[in-house]
């Protein structure tokens, strides 16, 4: 039975009230909201009742092997290191090159800030940087519309800037 403080969680961050959090029993059973409002719930045991519930409230259940939210610190595709020297060595140079032009930089469960990058101004952006703030490297936008809705999958979530 979940406890009125995990409600009041889940509430909260359905409402987008600025919380976050993945709530879990490990191995039994997860709750997780998602940046999109999107409800991840997940079982180690059947849960016919609760999805036919769910239907006949008019909902959409829909079964996925897991949230996309999932914890998962040795993901190959998460890779995370510090923004040391040979980092910022190594994004100069890449803007330098012309293959990257924005720094997101997040310094909080959903809060994000983006800085469009220059050679002139990597020192200026690093000297206004939250500390200990998650930062992602992003190529700069495409502005012709017909080629940047070519280049998107026929399948799978994409994310759109």
């Amino acid at each position: 039975m979940p406890t009125a403080a995990g409600l009041e969680l889940v509430r909260a961050m359905l409402r987008d009230s600025g919380a976050w959090c993945r709530l879990e029993t490990e191995g039994a059973f997860a709750v997780h909201v998602g940046w999109d409002q999107y409800l991840y719930i997940g079982s180690n045991l059947p849960c016919e009742a609760a999805l036919a519930r769910t239907r006949s409230l008019g909902l959409f259940p829909e079964r996925l092997d897991a949230s996309p939210y999932e914890f998962a610190p040795d993901d190959p595709l998460r890779v995370q290191r510090p923004s040391d020297a040979d980092f910022w060595a190594r994004l100069h140079w890449t803007v330098s090159a012309h293959r990257a032009t924005f720094l997101e930089e997040t310094y909080a469960a959903n809060a994000s800030r983006w800085h469009r990058l220059t050679r002139d101004n990597i020192e200026a952006v690093r000297s206004q940087l939250t500390p200990r703030a998650h930062l992602a490297v992003w190529p700069d936008l495409l502005t012709d519309v017909d080629a940047a809705v070519a280049s998107l999958p026929d399948e799978g979530l994409v994310e759109v800037i």
